[in-house]
């Protein structure tokens, strides 16, 4: 019998035993029911315990909604069982390839929006691709998560079209089981919200002794930094210098709130809002959300709440400085972004527009955008990702994967993480593999894998798999650590190097103190003979670069030269012979610091040579657990001769 005419049976012999499931403001309603199955159709009582019916659900335009796996319309080949995951209930399992899963779906409004799926797995194999109707949306290729019910959250984002559809889940690997999907909306054009803290009342814990600066003033309507001693011109709030100043609006009833949004002051003394908390308080004095902010507004940050439901919203210095505000919005759903466009200026605007990062889809795995074929990757437990398995669609989440601009993210928690051999810092990173999936060649030695200096004998040059190098590369920093015992350590990540058998021609670093509104950027040099040393590029004396101190942060101010968190920035690495280039350009190509290092007395000429790329951590000494480094690259290309 096949199983389209068993589930013919089915549907005309089942005894129904319909439970309804509300989700309330998600419009979402389903029935389960519940057949028992005679002996003569065992096929689903081998492979169904609970057989699902549902009406279409409906996404939201503006909240997350849930769709538990076990809810689907139609399937093939799956079982249910008892999930152990957070909040019990059921998940779908038994999962081979070829086997899926349909739901139907109402998508209001095109747009991007993310879809996480809750999923175990205790293979290497587990893996899916999700369509709308015919339209493959995306993949899903999810290592093995330590068992069948060890669950983890794996995210994409993707672009729906407008209507009723059905979202397909294709096994195009066995061994894993699902408990639910949720999809958000991220950038839907019929995404309407309201800036409930126009109509709220401000407050702030003094206003600075000339009166100009009221609370009020961030809850105008108006975005403008421009601080102005004329109180009829003025927009930006400020208290008195003080221990932990702060500013809040009361909304006058408890509201559903999406994003909140922080406008800063922008004429001068933007680092002030630096290193303060934002809470979110209910009806009853009930403290419903925190976050932590380390780094400064520029000019503007969004901070995505969840939807929590509260009546007040209060921003807080950690330290003892006035607190300026710009503006507080207080939304009541979730912003696509472009509100706040409209409002930069537009000297801002085109410079962002100037950017260059390629032809990315944010629905592709990173492999699937950047040309991968010749590395490998080290995560921060210290394991490796070889050349085929990061080429077959491999992400980690909140390690290595696709940004929702497309770009390739390496995020890194230092404290309590892994390490490699001979190393005691930890990485999320690339390893340049010339040989590709041959496993015939060792990763070690002057051999097919790596490339030499052309100032190498000639007997090298022709057993290496390249000859000099080029490596070149767009991104930016999203995120460096905040919390260190070191003070050399705190803030920098290596971002881009030449490894030889043990030491490194060039490691190149970005450093960014909290506090300061830019980092800075410089390189060491580690020779086979000789002492390592350090060059400065942005942020003159930012390091000590000789002696028994080099590579120490000197204690200078921001830089002023230097990169901003987020603020996207190419460099370029270049060997020729025993001479190295190294130049930084800003987002618009324009040169912002080059070098020309000779490497004539490094001893490195009979050496091995390979590139490195992403996110290496250069602080182990992180005190937090929630500490952590981002790096997002927007380009990746290397050549050798």
């Amino acid at each position: 019998m096949t199983r389209e005419y068993l589930t013919q049976i089915l549907l005309e012999k089942m005894k129904k035993k319909i439970k309804s499931i509300s989700y309330g403001a998600l419009l979402l309603s389903a029935s389960l029911i519940t057949y028992n199955c005679s002996e003569d159709e065992s096929f689903y009582e081998e492979n169904l315990q609970e057989f699902s019916v549902t009406e279409s659900t409906s996404i939201s335009s503006t909240s997350e909604i849930l769709i538990e796996a076990e809810n689907f319309d139609s399937m093939s080949g799956i079982k249910t069982e008892t999930t152990s995951d957070t909040d019990g209930g059921i998940n779908v399992g038994w999962i081979d390839e070829g086997d899926y899963l349909e739901y139907e779906i109402d998508v209001p409004a095109s747009g991007s929006y993310k879809f996480d799926f809750r999923v175990a797995s205790k293979t290497e194999t587990s893996k899916f691709d999700f369509y709308q109707d015919d339209t493959k949306l995306s993949n899903v290729n999810k290592a093995a998560s330590g068992g069948w019910q060890s669950w983890v959250t794996t995210s994409k984002t993707v672009e729906l079209e407008e209507g009723s559809s059905i979202l397909k889940l294709l096994a195009t690997g066995g061994g894993w089981n699902i408990n639910w999907i949720s999809i958000t909306p991220i950038d839907v054009a019929s995404t309407t919200v309201e800036n409930i803290a126009l109509s709220g009342t401000a407050e702030q814990s003094s206003t600075n002794t000339s009166g100009v600066g009221a609370a009020s003033l961030a809850i105008d309507g108006n975005t403008s930094g421009e601080w102005s001693d004329d109180s009829s011109d003025n927009s930006v709030t400020r208290t008195n210098i003080e221990s932990e100043a702060w500013w809040q609006v009361r909304l006058g009833d408890d509201y559903e709130i999406g994003d909140i949004v922080i406008w800063n002051r922008t004429d001068c003394c933007t680092d002030r809002l630096t290193n303060f908390d934002v809470f979110v308080y209910n009806e009853n004095g009930d403290q419903v959300y925190k976050s932590t902010i380390t780094e400064e507004p520029s000019p503007s940050l969004i901070l995505s709440t969840g939807g929590v439901v509260g009546s007040r919203v209060r921003i807080k210095l950690k330290g003892e400085d006035n607190l300026s505000l710009a503006e507080v919005q207080v939304y009541s759903g979730s912003i696509d972004g472009s509100e706040l466009e409209e409002e930069i200026e537009d000297e801002e605007e085109e410079e962002e527009e100037e950017v260059a990062i390629g032809d990315l889809n944010s629905s592709w795995a990173p492999s699937e955008n950047f040309d991968l074929s010749t590395w490998k990757i080290t995560l921060s437990s210290g394991e490796e990702k070889t050349v085929e398995q990061i080429n077959d669609g491999f992400e980690l989440e909140d390690q290595f994967y696709t940004g929702s601009d497309g770009g390739m993210v390496f995020k890194n928690y230092p404290k309590g993480a892994g390490t490699t051999t001979n190393s005691t810092y930890s990485r999320v990173e690339l390893r340049e593999m010339l040989r590709g999936t041959n496993d015939d060649i060792s990763t070690q030695g002057i051999n097919g894998n790596n490339w030499v200096f052309s100032s190498s004998s000639s007997s090298n040059q022709s057993k290496a798999g390249g000859v000099d190098g080029v490596m070149e590369a767009t991104l930016t920093v999203n995120r460096v650590t905040t919390t260190s015992e070191s003070t050399s350590q705190l803030g920098r990540v290596i971002i881009g190097q030449i490894h030889a058998s043990d030491n490194e021609p060039i490691r190149l670093y970005y450093h960014k103190q909290p506090g300061h509104s830019k980092g800075a950027i410089y390189f060491a040099h580690d020779p086979n003979d000789g002492d390592e040393v350090f060059e400065n590029l942005l942020g003159d004396d930012y390091v000590e670069e000789t002696g028994s101190g080099a590579g120490d942060y000197t204690g200078a101010g921001s830089p002023s030269d230097g990169i901003e968190l987020g603020e996207v920035f190419s460099y370029k690495i270049e060997v020729v012979g025993n001479t190295m280039y190294v130049y930084i350009y800003n987002e618009s190509g324009s040169t912002l610091a080059s070098t020309t290092f000779d490497m004539n007395d490094s001893g490195l000429e009979d050496d091995y040579m390979y590139f490195k790329a992403g996110l290496y951590s250069a602080n182990k000494t992180v005190t937090s657990s929630s500490d952590y480094e981002q790096v997002t690259f927007y380009r990746l290309e290397t050549s050798h001769d």
